[in-house]
């Protein structure tokens, strides 16, 4: 009897490419964070340099309301409502401002002390979106400071942990979305409160029975921005969950309200949240069409 030919080994499974590996935390990353962690103190201390010249706004206020301070308008003395509404703006002013400033000066220098000890990532890559407001300084300030953190060496750092480059640029999305929702949501009740001070004024000026129908349509405005900005909060907090990504895709499309910037986010909203990657990282069952 012949003897069977003996058998071929069984062909190698093809090997897959490595994911592309996290580049290593290196001493200039490390020195990068110091010196950005020492430019949010000094960024930190203008902040709060430049709201406090605002206290004068306060005191000509106050002074304004009690009537050590008189106006005059065309030459003559102003009336006692004018006098008022004046006074009363300045004062509202100067202490939102002053506030406002001092409580993103703490920020900021808490920020800084984050960026040193390399923790709490969301709270820095916000404070340096809002530092941007702060031109010019801050606006320097804020671009540098979430070059570096977007890379993925420093936010695997942060996060103390090692991971896929391309996971981590999938959560980085999720994370800039999320913010950027935030920021949004933020901007409607900003923009809620200029349209109410709009019906102030056209209330002032015109009184309610001239200026109804435009207190009106300032009044509906105001209303609906403040919708939209609890309608952007929700989504935020969606995208931090990971958890509902139906409704995170159509309030997307509600982001086009806001205008030439809302666009932006529309678009680049859509455009990741319908990617199977992103679709991954939710609850399951959230990403399957309904």
């Amino acid at each position: 009897m012949d003897a069977s030919p003996p058998l071929s080994p069984p062909p190698a499974p093809p090997v897959l490419p490595p994911n592309a590996a996290v580049p290593v935390f290196g001493p200039q990353d490390a020195t990068q964070l110091r010196q950005l962690a020492i430019g949010h103190y000094v960024v930190a201390g203008l902040m709060a340099v430049f709201s406090l010249i605002f206290v004068l706004h306060i005191v000509l206020g106050i002074a304004m309301l009690s009537g050590s301070l008189p106006m005059k308008s065309g030459g003559e003395p102003s009336s006692p409502e004018e006098q008022q509404f004046v006074g009363w703006l300045f004062t509202v002013m100067g202490i939102c401002i002053v506030l406002g400033g001092l409580t993103l000066a703490g920020f900021v220098a808490y920020a800084g002390r984050c960026l040193s000890q390399q923790r709490r990532y969301l709270l820095c890559m916000i404070v340096a979106g809002l530092s941007c407001l702060f031109t010019p300084i801050g606006t320097i300030l804020g671009v540098f400071t979430l070059v570096v953190l977007l890379r993925p060496q420093v936010k695997a750092a942060f996060a103390g942990q090692a991971g896929t480059l391309a996971d981590l640029q999938t959560t980085s999305h999720l994370h800039n979305l999320k913010i950027l929702f935030y920021a949004l949501a933020g901007f409607h009740w900003l923009a809620a409160l200029v349209f109410l001070g709009f019906v102030g004024i056209v209330a002032f000026e015109r009184g309610m029975n001239d200026g109804a129908v435009l207190a009106t349509v300032y009044g509906a405005v105001s209303l609906l921005a403040i919708g939209l900005g609890f309608l952007q909060l929700r989504t935020a907090r969606l995208l931090g969950q990971r958890s509902n990504l139906p409704w995170c895709r159509a309030a997307a499309w509600a982001a086009v309200l806001a205008g030439p910037l809302g666009m932006a986010l529309t678009a680049y909203a859509v455009y990741f949240l319908r990617k199977p990657e992103i679709a991954a990282l939710f609850d399951r069952g959230d990403h399957v069409s309904v």
